[in-house]
């Protein structure tokens, strides 16, 4: 906007509008009068209340006056003065006047007040005041120490007025301030503050920025508000460079920063710039190390400057005690820090030893692993005394040590393993729903051997010996029912237990013998109630289809071991359904014929379970 707004309100305990000209967002931040109404004397009606308070955009400018007979009612006028405007301070004093004289009539004339604030001004560079205290803090001003048309016109904005919520202005038709907590800053110098704006951005190139010496935190990218005449110290920056300073004076409005006459742009090279360490082991030498940039050696005190051109190419020397030189080209525009990595150097040490027969010699040791001390041995299996070494077995037996706690290590380990593989191999694992998700049952065997005058016997596909102890005294408790129940909640079945049912009598063996017809025609039909059977049934059928019939056979290989009467049902179904039941071979002629338990099959039991 490049015009003055101005809007008046009828003040009663609110505010009323009544009049806006030039309206815009400036009308939002109209401020209350009722707490600066209690800081005057209210006695005059001809008289006028004068204050001026301050927002980012411009300057509001009140003038207030009591209404006649009406105790309590005032007309304010708020005048706004956008700050990027050239307004001469004369403009300023006739605006004011003329909306004082139609404060003053009983009834104002707003077509003539819309020709005064008709006129348009010049527009500037924006520069943002800095807004007035929220705080109730006020100050004043008044005459004769400077003209009205400076304190309300060309210098209307003061930088340190941001402290006080309104600066309350008092002239020949003023009222009295009576609040003696208000300050007096009459005497306060007045200066001219102008439009300081920052370099063109084209000027501006290779990363440079701009700041203001005195905020190394705050860029210098938009227009500021500076006093007239002021220098300014301005800094350029541009990484990895030292920064530039120059001074400028503000001397007019919109004025642009200017530049320095040359860009000489310079390398700083410090030590700090520098890491030095040990290749070997990574030791830093950084504190013993001498640096030379150009032949120059560098000191933390006395750092070397060089220009944009020369810091492309530097001569970079490094030395430490015990390491060899280091020497290279070195582009500082782009390295910012230089990590050096040194070798050690070749050193030669002498030391007394004694000869095979006893008699001292003198050895001379090269070696760029020597260590700078002569406490250290050089020589593994020798211990340094004083530049003289000596022979010990310490060295060897620490190595023996070593070995002999490996091979501990190591059979400790194999033992651990085979027990965990042993109880592997002797449990079975099921997933089911419900908890715990994975069901562990142990295999239990039934082995039985034989032994003269015992009172057990082996059982075998001919005789069906048993020990009395294990003869059902009661019918039910062998029922059907019970061998069903047998077969679906015991996941090994042995023949003992099995032999006790009338019902399995001959199961055991027709298994172990891969019957598989008997087991799917007569056991399938026996046992239809039981679940778990109904795998067995199931694979024996299948192997039955492929044409394999043990029967028709001289003999047939058993799935069990010689002396192993227990199946683990899962295993034989899983093995009878992944490799197709066996055929014997036929036996030579005049050529022995094996008894069945006594042929191991390659997957037997033991391997399954």
């Amino acid at each position: 906007m490049n015009k003055i707004g101005l809007q008046i309100k009828r003040v009663s305990g609110g505010a009323a509008p009544m009049l806006t000209i030039n309206p815009g967002e400036w009308t939002r931040k109209v401020v209350d009068i009722r707490d600066i109404l209690k800081l005057y004397e209210i006695t005059d009606e001809l008289k006028f209340v004068t204050f001026m308070s301050f927002s980012e955009t411009g300057t509001y400018i009140t003038v207030l006056r009591p209404i006649s007979g009406r105790d309590g009612d005032n007309t304010a006028a708020w005048i706004f003065i956008p700050n990027n405007i050239e307004v001469p301070g004369d403009d300023i004093i006739r605006l004011i006047n003329d909306v004082k004289i139609e404060l003053s009539k009983p009834t104002r004339d707003d077509i003539k007040l819309e020709t005064s604030f008709r006129k348009e001004y010049p527009m500037t560079e924006s520069a943002a005041y800095i807004p007035s205290a929220t705080e109730k803090i006020y100050a004043k001003r008044q005459g004769p120490f400077y003209p009205m048309k400076e304190i309300l016109g060309t210098k209307r904005y003061q930088p340190y007025y941001n402290q006080y919520n309104a600066i309350l202005i008092e002239d020949e038709d003023s009222m009295k301030v009576v609040d003696t907590k208000v300050e007096d800053i009459s005497q306060k110098r007045l200066e001219e503050t102008l439009v300081f704006c920052p370099p063109m951005e084209q000027d501006l190139r290779g990363g440079i920025t701009v700041r203001f010496d005195d905020s190394p935190r705050t860029p210098f990218t938009s227009p500021v508000r500076r006093k007239l005449g002021e220098h300014v110290n301005i800094v350029f920056e541009r990484e990895g460079f030292q920064p530039i300073r120059h001074m400028d004076q503000v001397c007019e409005n919109n004025q642009i920063c200017s530049l320095p006459r040359s860009m000489n742009w310079k390398v700083l090279i410090s030590l700090n710039r520098f890491k030095v360490s040990a290749a070997n082991d990574g030791k830093n030498l950084t504190d013993r190390a001498s640096i030379y940039v150009n032949n120059q050696r560098l000191t933390f005190n006395k750092p070397i400057e060089l220009e944009e051109k020369e810091a492309r190419k530097v001569n970079v020397r490094i030395t430490a005690p015990g390491y060899e030189d280091k020497e290279g080209v070195v582009d500082f525009l782009y390295n910012t820090t230089f990590d050096a990595r040194l070798h050690r150097a070749e050193r030669e040490q002498e030391w007394e030893i004694n000869l095979t027969d006893g008699s001292p010699a003198v050895m001379t040791i090269k070696s760029k692993h020597l260590t700078p001390h002569y406490h250290e041995s050089p020589i593994k299996g020798y211990s340094a005394d004083r530049r003289r070494l000596e022979y010990t077995n310490f060295g060897v037996l620490k190595q023996r040590a070593i070995g002999f706690g490996i091979a501990c290590a190591l059979f400790i380990l194999t033992g651990i393993c085979m027990c965990i593989y042993d109880w592997y191999d002797s449990h079975t694992f099921d997933w089911q729903l419900g908890w715990p998700p994975l069901k562990v049952e142990k295999i239990r065997s039934h082995t039985y051997t034989e032994v003269s005058n015992a009172q057990e016997v082996i059982p075998s596909s001919d005789t069906e010996a048993r020990p009395q102890s294990n003869v059902a005294t009661q019918d039910d408790e062998f029922s059907d029912e019970k061998a069903i129940e047998y077969l679906d909640s015991n996941q090994v079945w042995a023949k003992p237990d099995m032999e006790k049912y009338p019902l399995l009598k001959g199961l055991f063996d027709d298994m172990n013998n891969f019957n598989t017809v008997n087991l799917y025609s007569q056991w399938g039909d026996r046992l239809s109630k039981s679940t778990r059977f109904a795998e067995v049934k199931k694979v024996a059928q299948k192997n039955s289809n492929n044409g394999w019939n043990p029967a028709q056979e001289n003999h047939s290989p058993s799935y069990n071991k010689a002396n192993d009467y227990s199946i683990n049902v899962r295993g034989y179904v899983l093995w009878l359904d992944q490799n197709r039941a066996p055929k014997p071979n036929k036996p030579k002629q005049n050529q022995k014929v094996e008894n069945p338990q006594q042929n191991n099959n390659k997957f037997n039991q033991e391997d399954l379970n």
